[in-house]
């Protein structure tokens, strides 16, 4: 599959480097915390701190009035943490001022209090965090689970936590399209969650901090940022001109792909799962950073894929493609009843069906395993086959919601 979607990459690849500046960056070898996919290493890496030097220097007051301190013996990683306990309210823990830069990586491990309780709480964000709440908003809540919460509120459920235990946590940012990725104790638990904060363009401050009247650790704070794309240009100017540059950005290719998610039985997750088998596949099949990613599924009435463009923001002006061929001229095109090329002569997928929920037109059908949360044998899943350019690509019978060879499709788009 990676070797087939050598045309996907060499069309979506777009350098976007972020401007690090050598004050503010500190650049050691420890990429062990840092969430990346496979063949990525290689990060600018500022580790924020260890408290292995057995203090709490650079944490500053936020005013709450919680106990704090170095603790030994109660670590994430080597032999101290910082421990805070009592109820600070919201930024009245500690916080600690980074410089401002746009990490594209940012890891914590972290050790929550008792349920039920709302402690642990981890913000990141600019200089303007108590007010516009930053861009990581990351907590344990009362009823046992992470959340990280989004610019208008909403609370995106990270899974369940284990009291007293650490925790692993990652967070991958992408800064254009302004998301975040949550990665705990090696698994992708929510992937697309927008910013917090609407406005910020920086991160300079980080905050720990309880709500209830609780003791919770912090440990092995780094963040990190890709560094330049070796081998795309250089020039050293002996022609003695300046010929190859130019005030202006290329433009990204007006294209949109179809891939593989891979197979999967009908207890897929939902929309939620759904999307984090795509940012998985993604990263296996060697798409650039940078791209957005959806499952190409219709799991409700109110997410179906004739929708997507609306939900999700899909372009509707876009030819689509596959590894190697046009599928369709545009959203659509692509809904019409018929497209140009099979999902597999385009080389998506070798396999004969996918997972779709939808009709012909992509609204849902009544057999979606439960919006795709449930594999029992006894529900059905509606699929499309892929060999088929008729309206049978996307919607052709129903199977088992049991079987394990059904896959799931993606889109990708920058």
């Amino acid at each position: 599959m990676k070797s087939s979607l050598t045309l996907v990459c060499s069309l979506l690849l777009v350098s976007i480097v972020s401007s690090i500046s050598a004050q503010d960056l500190s650049v050691t070898a420890d990429t062990s915390k840092v969430d990346y996919p496979s063949g990525t290493a290689n990060k600018a890496i500022m580790l924020i701190d260890s408290f292995e030097d057995g203090d709490v220097d650079g944490w500053l007051d936020g005013g709450g009035g919680c106990g704090f301190g170095p603790v030994f013996g109660n670590a994430g990683s080597g032999n101290y943490s910082m421990s805070v306990c009592g109820g600070c309210g919201h930024y009245g823990g500690r916080y600690y001022e980074i410089g401002g830069f746009q990490a594209t990586g940012v890891s914590v491990m972290l050790r929550p209090s008792s349920v039920p309780s709302f402690n642990s709480y981890f913000v990141v964000g600019d200089s303007d965090i108590a007010i516009n709440n930053g861009v990581i908003f990351f907590y344990a809540h009362s009823d046992g689970h992470w959340y990280i919460v989004g610019p208008d509120g909403t609370n995106y459920d990270c899974g369940a936590y284990t009291p007293y235990q650490w925790h692993d946590i990652s967070f991958t940012l992408d800064w254009n399209w302004r998301t975040i990725n949550v990665t705990i104790n090696g698994g992708l638990r929510h992937v697309h969650v927008p910013f917090r904060s609407t406005t910020s363009t920086t991160l300079s401050q980080v905050h720990f901090y309880n709500i209830d009247v609780q003791c919770s650790n912090i440990d092995h704070i780094q963040m990190s940022s890709p560094p330049a794309i070796p081998g795309l240009f250089s020039d050293d100017f002996e022609s003695g001109d300046a010929t190859s540059w130019s005030d202006s950005q290329p433009d990204v290719p007006p294209l949109m792909y179809i891939y593989d998610g891979r197979a999967v039985a009908g207890a897929i997750g939902g929309r939620r799962g759904a999307d984090i088998m795509c940012v998985q596949a993604a990263w296996t099949a060697g798409l650039p950073s940078g791209v957005m990613t959806r499952a190409l599924i219709s799991v409700a009435a109110d997410d179906e894929i004739r929708d997507m463009p609306n939900n999700y923001g899909v372009p509707t002006d876009r030819k689509i493609m596959g590894a190697s061929a046009k599928i369709a001229d545009s959203w659509p095109d692509l809904l019409d009843g018929s497209i140009d090329t099979s999902l597999k002569a385009a080389g998506v997928t070798s396999d004969d069906f996918w997972y779709t929920g939808s009709n012909t037109s992509g609204g849902v059908t009544s057999t979606t395993c439960s919006g795709w949360t449930d594999g029992n044998a006894l529900l059905d899943g509606r699929r499309g086959r892929t060999w088929e350019v008729n309206s049978n690509w996307i919607s052709v019978e129903d199977a088992t919601c049991g079987l394990t060879n059904t896959h799931v499709m993606c889109v990708a788009w920058r």
